[in-house]
């Protein structure tokens, strides 16, 4: 009889091991899953913040009242910062188009083809305008995730 009972114990501490180690493994590809959606939202959120701080440094570098404006180009709603480069004029645009927020910079003679731009940021949506006086603009962008980030920006004369 107590071989049998040594055999009942032996088999209870296999099980029970098995069990731990099974759970163990289960706890740590949970922990690994959750791990992977935190680096991967991170991600996203810094490279939509890092665009929109992009954008903002682009509009304060040129940061004068006309050099910078929102216009309608070939149906986008697009932001003109207009600038010198060894005495010839240049824009650079930035605007939303095919799901993500790009930028070109062309001369204002060259036409204005929205596919070609340079993809900064896959966004859900981008939102550039200026107040009446034209001394604000605010930038607002909708990252894919559903959230939504503003930057406001104070023009100089």
């Amino acid at each position: 009889m107590r071989s049998r009972s040594h055999s009942i114990d032996v088999l209870f501490s296999f099980v029970l091991f098995g069990l731990f180690t099974v759970l163990s493994f289960m706890l740590v590809l949970i922990g690994a899953n959750v791990y992977s959606g935190v680096v991967k939202a991170s991600d996203g959120n810094d490279e939509v913040r890092a665009s929109l701080s992009y954008v903002s440094n682009k509009v304060r570098a040129e940061n004068r009242r006309e050099g910078i404006r929102v216009e309608e180009r070939s149906g986008v709603r697009t932001l003109v910062i207009s600038q010198e480069i060894e005495g010839r004029t240049y824009e650079t645009l930035i605007y939303y188009y095919d799901g993500s927020l790009r930028e070109i910079l062309r001369r204002p003679d060259q036409s204005f083809d929205p596919s070609r731009g340079q993809e900064i940021a896959e966004l859900k949506s981008f939102d550039v305008s200026e107040n009446e006086q034209k001394s604000l603009l605010t930038l607002t962008i909708m990252t894919t995730q559903d959230r939504e980030y503003t930057s406001r920006i104070a023009l100089q004369l």
